[in-house]
């Protein structure tokens, strides 16, 4: 079963490149796997497969079904060979969040809410940033929060006066010989995010571990300079 990429944080080889933003949602990463003989029929979260017995996502299958397993068969079989081609398999990937959901951690009494992220296509790849938000029209997807160049000013921007986790930046690289081969994405998180992060981690061995990757993903040290 196809997993999701790692988004990097920032780096130096995609700024002043073009590029979409999109708010990033703080919860965990679950995948479903569609084909045109068998609709959907296998679960994930990020790295393990999933079934309703499981303790703590047990609960990301029914809701799925019950809000975008229909949809998505109708999209696979209609809308998306309509503007493109044919296609015999996809992995969708979904942000599985509540209200108070942070850094991989959920409060149960919450309102869950699945959120899709990105479609990967059996073959093709992932559905490109513009086609994801004219073809997912309708659907849960993340709001757009900047179009422009990536630059330091966004990057500086986000972090000092942003909310919530952050972005993920998607863009096409330009110089490459086909767009589908060009997709680059890269995260920035809010200084709000990293430091509530930092004062949970204090007491938690979980999110100690999950501090020091974004510390190191996101170049920091004391300070947020870029």
């Amino acid at each position: 079963m196809k997993e999701y990429l790692s988004i990097p944080g920032w780096k130096n080889s995609v700024l002043g490149l073009p590029c979409l933003a999109f708010n990033k949602l703080d919860g965990s990463n679950m995948r479903m796997e569609w084909s045109k003989k068998n609709g959907f029929y296998k679960y994930g979260t990020r790295h393990c497969l999933l079934d309703r017995s499981h303790s703590e996502f047990g609960e990301v299958i029914p809701l799925f079904e019950n809000t975008l397993l229909d949809k998505l068969n109708k999209f696979f079989l209609e809308t998306y060979p309509k503007k493109f081609h044919k296609i015999e398999g996809a992995t969708v990937f979904c942000e599985f969040w509540g209200e108070n959901s942070f850094a991989g951690l959920h409060d149960k009494n919450d309102k869950k809410n699945l959120t899709i992220i990105d479609i990967a296509i059996h073959k093709k790849g992932i559905i490109l940033p513009r086609d994801f938000i004219k073809l997912l029209d309708g659907f849960p997807i993340p709001d757009v929060v900047y179009e422009g160049n990536f630059n330091k000013e966004l990057i500086l921007n986000i972090r000092e006066n942003g909310k919530g986790e952050g972005i993920v930046a998607k863009g096409i690289n330009p110089n490459a010989k086909k767009e589908q081969h060009s997709l680059w994405m890269t995260k920035v998180k809010t200084n709000e995010w990293i430091n509530k992060l930092r004062g949970l981690a204090l007491n938690n061995s979980q999110l100690e571990s999950v501090l020091k990757d974004n510390v190191r993903e996101q170049e920091l040290l004391e300070t947020s300079n870029v």
